[in-house]
């Protein structure tokens, strides 16, 4: 964490030494002035947290100084300590009527000072951190900003407060301290549970407000743990979305397979199963087993891919194991067709052995309907070729035996 600037000035050399030596123990970065000029040097070049000065200044009262930094526009909040000899009540006025947040009158003691000082820069600090709070508000699209990048961005700022989310699960929310994710919320999901659910969102609404929280803390982990496990889980979850209907349909139960699996299920399954009652979403069903996440989806894909769970309207498996795909009633009919009109084997020749039929005529030498085919592999294409370009009668050894094909 950066050290705290603080700017003293004061023409007693002395005094300048102990307060700069003592400050800088307490862990402040020190700058001196002796004069106001030098001072004002400073202050364009620096932007200290707290100004410690003497009212008597060589070229100038140190209440000239005063209002000269309260006036400026970026000065103006710097917490400012006067350090006088004087004791009239009027100088003292004079100087809070400036805006001096503090006076101190000497002899000074270190120990004193260091304790003003202290609970000066903790004041302002707190002040700030209220006026920012009371106006820093931002909204957006989790299309536009991913829930990752929102939360890495709030761990970097370092900030409290809260997120409120819209989506199309439902709302949600998250609490966060000095950029630590603390807890967050979600239907019935809580601490990381509801944040491993955000994590899967890419849709909704998002409200940020920055403000002092009293939430106790119910996530342990830190956030860059959270969200790399989170990361980790939302590419498992998108995985097993894939080969599953959204999650807001609706899942029935095949009865006749769910009585043929059961004693086959676990007791998780069976837990996961029985909250599909025709009316729930996968989602709702998910969130009413009481399951994690990831494990409840894990089972509802196994019993989706089972056949155990349907779509409204959908075949069951058993149903879709019996039915012919059309491809092979067209490959069937094309057969039928081509075997009932094509090919006939006289019985003569069927019963005969091979010899019997070796004086038969050569294969007439008609051309190749397709050229550069040949040898047995093609065997199936040549003979396509011949019936559907050929009339008359022609025989061909095929395999070792003698067809003969008539178109």
């Amino acid at each position: 964490m950066a050290r705290q600037n603080l700017l003293i000035v004061d023409a007693d050399a002395r005094t300048r030494r102990v307060l700069e030596v003592s400050l800088r123990k307490a862990g402040y970065s020190i700058t001196a002035a002796e004069n106001m000029q030098q001072a004002l040097q400073f202050l364009d070049l620096t932007d200290p947290e707290l100004i410690v000065s003497d009212t008597r200044l060589p070229d100038g009262s140190g209440f000239e100084f005063c209002r000269i930094v309260k006036s400026h526009a970026k000065w103006g909040q710097i917490p400012f300590i006067f350090l006088t000899s004087a004791t009239e009540l009027e100088d003292k006025v004079h100087g809070l009527e400036l805006g001096v947040d503090d006076y101190l009158t000497r002899p000074i003691y270190v120990k004193e000072i260091m304790v003003r000082v202290k609970m000066l820069l903790q004041r302002k600090q707190q002040e700030r951190i209220g006026k920012k709070d009371a106006r820093t508000k931002f909204s957006g699209q989790l299309a536009d900003m991913a829930i990752v990048d929102l939360m890495q961005t709030i761990e970097i700022s370092r900030k409290s407060g809260t997120i409120e989310f819209e989506t199309d699960l439902g709302p949600a929310a998250v609490w966060f301290r000095d950029g630590r994710l603390i807890d967050a919320e979600m239907g019935r999901l809580q601490a990381d549970a509801a944040v491993f659910r955000l994590l899967g969102l890419s849709d909704g609404r998002f409200e940020v407000e920055f403000k002092s929280i009293s939430r106790v803390p119910t996530i342990e982990e830190s956030t860059q743990s959270l969200l790399m496990e989170g990361m980790r889980r939302v590419d498992e979850w998108g995985r097993l979305l894939e080969g599953l209907p959204p999650l807001d349909h609706v899942l029935i139960i095949d009865a006749n397979m769910a009585v043929k699996s059961d004693p086959k299920l676990t007791p998780k399954q069976q837990t996961i199963l029985r909250r599909f009652n025709a009316k729930r979403t996968i989602i709702q069903a998910i969130d009413d087993s009481g399951l994690d996440d990831l494990e409840a989806l894990e089972y509802v894909s196994e019993l989706y891919f089972k056949g155990l769970l349907l779509e409204p309207g959908e075949s069951s498996l058993e149903e879709r194991s019996q039915e012919t795909p059309v491809e092979g009633n067209l490959e069937l009919w094309d057969l039928h067709r081509a075997t009932s009109r094509a090919i006939q084997i006289p019985p003569s020749l069927e019963a005969a052995p091979p010899e019997a039929v070796a004086d038969l005529p050569p294969l007439p030498n008609y051309p190749q309907p397709f050229p550069g085919a040949s040898g047995a592999e093609h065997d199936d294409v040549l003979v396509g070729g011949i019936l559907t370009s050929l009339t008359g009668q022609v025989t061909r050894q095929t395999r070792g035996a003698w067809v003969i094909l008539i178109a």
